[in-house]
C-alpha cells in the first residue's frame, strides 16, 4: 500500500490535557446518558474529582507508544511520543 513512491500522511490534532480534563469533568456531572456518566460527582469540586476520581494519567502518551492503561509511564515514554507524532 505505501512505498517510497506513496507515501502515508497522517493529521494530528491535540488538545490541551487540563482543558480537555475539566470539560470531560463537567460533561460527565450532567451526561445520564454516557454509560460513565457517574451521578456522585455532580455536587463534587473539580480537584477533588482529579485527585481522586480522573484516570485518564497520559493516556494519550500510553497510546502512542503503545502500552496498556495500567501501565506506568516515565520521560522517556514521553520522548519517544513525542518523536512518533514529530
Amino acid at each position: 500500500l505505501f512505498d517510497p513512491d506513496h507515501k502515508g500522511r497522517i493529521l494530528a490534532l491535540f488538545r490541551n490535557p487540563v482543558d480537555r480534563a475539566v470539560s470531560k469533568f463537567y460533561y460527565l456531572q450532567t451526561a445520564t446518558w454516557e454509560r460513565t456518566y457517574r451521578p456522585e460527582w455532580k455536587d463534587m469540586g473539580i480537584v477533588e474529582w482529579a485527585t481522586n476520581h480522573n484516570l485518564d494519567e497520559n493516556f494519550i502518551v500510553k497510546k502512542i507508544v503503545g502500552k496498556k492503561l495500567n501501565d506506568p509511564v516515565d520521560i522517556a515514554d514521553l520522548i519517544v511520543a513525542k518523536d512518533i507524532i514529530r
